[in-house]
């Protein structure tokens, strides 16, 4: 669907683009069809799972690139290629035609080089409706401290936050300390019982022979089988919760326009680094961290490159739910002031 509107728009589809296997990896590797280099670093990842979008636009080979977005399969490697990353509220884009991953958390949006690029885009994928915005001046962000999205941020990733922040302030963005502690612990209720993506996967896969099961990446396999291990009570318990948090986090959010993060806590890995499956492990659990938290909580989400002498660092903004537009404002202005442009 989200091709079919793009075509009747004009736009010239000029080919498919890597992606990690099933949409399930924030890496994006593929052990089958090869991982495309990072543009910014050919030794690095490019960020998963819709790798060859981020890199095809990142190299200018295309205006747009088009992908699924899960627990941060757009925005990961728009952080980590220097563009931007847009995931749109749950319903927004229609989803048919994709190989689902997860049907609770699973969204189609745009990579684009620019702010404007999303919005161009996302204007046609949501159905050509583009609402008229009132100026909205001073903006204000929410800054989160709380450690289980800060732990770990490396410093490059830091600085370049604090510059950005510095910037803001300097123009008059309002910056305020908020407190999600109850939400982050309210997910990690969810997350104690499983995750939405290996049960709905496993669910949608079946039963695997041995054969079945050799075909698939192995890194890929450990991640989808605890889902087979899953109770119905737990995942209905885990509907219940999200629903629950998606509330009480709109209710936080009622005094910012958007929540301000980092994208991803780290600039892009080594690829050689991830060699071994434990590592693999735990920097995909790393770079996803960050950005899976607006799937659960079906908000708005969009990465903007930060401007950095290094490798690519994203600035990542969370938005109202359903408030997709407010935010993609937001995020143009917030784009030209940490840009300068």
């Amino acid at each position: 669907m989200a091709v079919q509107r793009l075509r009747a728009a004009g736009g010239i589809i000029i080919g498919r683009t890597s992606m990690s296997e099933l949409a399930f990896s924030g890496i994006g590797n593929n052990l089958y069809f090869g991982t495309p280099a990072n543009p910014a670093d050919p030794a690095c990842i490019p960020g998963g799972s819709s790798s060859g979008a981020a890199v095809s636009v990142a190299l200018g080979l295309a205006d747009i690139g088009l992908g699924s977005d899960t627990g941060g399969s757009l925005r990961i490697p728009a952080a980590l290629c220097g563009v931007v990353g847009f995931k749109p509220s749950s319903g927004m884009v229609p989803t048919a035609g994709t190989f689902p991953l997860s049907e609770t958390l699973d969204t189609v949006g745009p990579i684009t080089a620019t702010v404007e690029g999303c919005m161009q885009a996302f204007a046609v994928l949501s159905g050509g409706y583009v609402p008229v915005m009132p100026a909205r001046a001073p903006y204000r962000l929410g800054i989160v401290y709380d450690g289980r999205i800060t732990d770990g941020t490396e410093a490059a990733v830091a600085q370049a936050l604090q510059q950005a922040k510095n910037r803001l302030e300097a123009n008059g963005v309002l910056l305020q300390s908020m407190d999600i502690a109850p939400v982050m612990d309210e997910l990690a209720q969810i997350d104690a019982r499983g995750t939405f993506p290996s049960i709905e996967l496993a669910a949608r896969l079946g039963a695997l022979s041995d054969a079945d099961k050799a075909l698939l990446d192995p890194a890929i396999w450990d991640r989808i089988r605890s889902g087979y291990h899953a109770r119905a009570t737990d995942y209905l318990a885990m509907q219940q919760l999200r629903k629950s948090t998606i509330a009480h986090m709109q209710q936080l959010m009622q005094g910012v326009d958007a929540i301000m993060l980092a994208t991803v806590p780290v600039v892009a890995p080594l690829a050689a680094d991830l060699a071994e499956p434990e590592h693999f492990h735990a920097i995909n659990s790393l770079v996803l961290r960050n950005t899976r938290i607006a799937n659960l909580l079906n908000m708005p989400s969009i990465s903007i490159p930060l401007p950095v002498s290094g490798k690519p660092v994203g600035l990542m903004l969370w938005g109202r739910t359903d408030a997709d537009w407010a935010l993609l404002h937001c995020a143009k202005e917030i784009e030209t002031i940490v840009n300068d442009k």
